[in-house]
């Protein structure tokens, strides 16, 4: 029975820092754990098998710059919303900008958007803050 945490991807193309090639690589415990040529790396019992012919396989995209308007705004985007279309568009982690209405200026007001953000929105995210006074 596969691990939900190992997997094994074949044949993708894949986007490397150096080069675009085929090739197969092997996630164990939710970790990369080896990249190899395509046909190169055998299915273990424990892991689920992806057939990655015709597919393209990217390293996850870090967006350091969303403008989520909750608190106050989540008419124009809530945290939820957001989250899952980062999510869905690639998206494994992202930076959510202070500049709501109010101001997350406050340690409270930081903390309250966090408790949101754990009710609302996927894990990915991470936040700035703005300061009013030096600390």
């Amino acid at each position: 029975m596969a691990n939900s945490g190992n997997l094994l991807i074949s044949g993708a193309t894949m986007l490397l820092p150096d080069a675009t090639k085929q090739g197969d690589l092997r996630i164990t415990n939710g970790i990369i754990a080896e990249i190899g040529d395509a046909g190169s790396l055998d299915n273990h019992d424990d892991e689920m098998f992806v057939d990655g012919t015709g597919l393209h396989l990217l390293p996850g995209i870090i967006d350091p710059q969303v403008h989520f308007r909750d608190p106050g705004q989540p008419e124009k985007e809530d945290l939820g919303s957001g989250s899952i279309a980062a999510a869905s568009g690639g998206v494994t982690s992202f930076l959510d900008m202070p500049n709501n209405v109010p101001s997350i200026t406050t340690l409270e007001g930081m903390q309250g958007k966090l408790a949101s953000s754990r009710q609302n929105a996927s894990p990915i995210m991470d936040f700035s803050s703005a300061q009013q006074k030096t600390m």
